[in-house]
């Protein structure tokens, strides 16, 4: 049994740290998309022409009557740098926050040692966002070697490429702070010991080994005062009874002598 609680709670930390490596990629496309960081990188990627500021609002908030995906069969390729997009990648990034938190919910039930979890929790976090400090420089790297022959279209697809992970190194640090926070709370709770506390609110925690002996000396306490009652209102039945008989005894005798 144990084993298998191991495994699963194995399986949902790897799930985790894969909905947490979504979550980061989608937090960073949805804040790279914003209007301004697009506009700052169009313009300086077109050698900073004001004249192209009226088509950047059009490219940026142009209105799409397909889904994200689907726009791609249309030949929509700028929709990877509009609104349309943003408002996508947020969607996903919502929907990525609530999977982690339910992961981390289930990892939390059959966890053993409750009082660990934070410190889980952070690892994973913090595994999760260093990709996201080079990410940029990465995909900069890769599309220049493939497209260094393409002419312009080449340089079209780098100049993308470096909008949708300009705020990479942003979300890395967001996470890497998070990460340390809750490192620092479960250690926290290890150092002064609040396990306990853990314990007597979530059920199936691990106890304290305190704890375990206090609870049994009660048990035992509480059993002895049974028994010492349970004597007690023998002995007192006991006299009781005598009582009755010495009474009934001198009634008898006493109807005797009057006969």
């Amino acid at each position: 049994m144990g084993l298998i609680r191991g495994g699963l709670v194995f399986s949902l930390g790897v799930l985790l740290l894969l909905s947490f490596l979504a979550m980061n990629t989608f937090l960073t496309l949805y804040l790279s998309l914003e209007y301004g960081n697009v506009k700052s990188h169009v313009l300086s990627f077109t050698g900073g022409a004001v004249q192209g500021e009226l088509s950047i609002d059009d490219m940026y908030y142009k209105q799409y009557e397909c889904g994200f995906f689907d726009c791609f069969k249309f030949e929509e390729p700028l929709v990877v740098v509009s609104k349309h997009a943003q408002n996508y990648w947020e969607t996903r990034f919502y929907f990525s926050l609530i999977v982690s938190l339910t992961l981390f919910s289930a990892m939390f039930l059959f966890s053993y040692n409750k009082e660990n979890i934070f410190i889980y929790l952070g690892g994973l976090l913090g595994i999760a966002s260093l990709p996201f400090l080079k990410i940029g420089e990465v995909f900069s790297w890769v599309f220049g070697s493939f497209f260094k022959f393409s002419g312009s279209s080449g340089q079209v697809v780098l100049g993308i490429s470096d909008i949708l992970f300009s705020k990479s190194k942003i979300v890395f640090g967001i996470m890497f702070v998070l990460a340390i926070m809750l490192i620092a709370i479960g250690i926290s709770i290890k150092v002064f010991n609040f396990e306990t506390f853990l314990a007597r609110v979530v059920p199936g925690g691990k106890k304290d080994e305190n704890q375990k002996f206090v609870e049994t000396k009660q048990k035992t306490i509480r059993s002895s005062l049974k028994t010492e009652k349970i004597i007690v209102l023998e002995k007192e039945i006991d006299k009781t009874r005598k009582k009755l008989a010495e009474i009934e005894k001198d009634k008898r005798v006493k109807k005797k002598r009057v006969g």
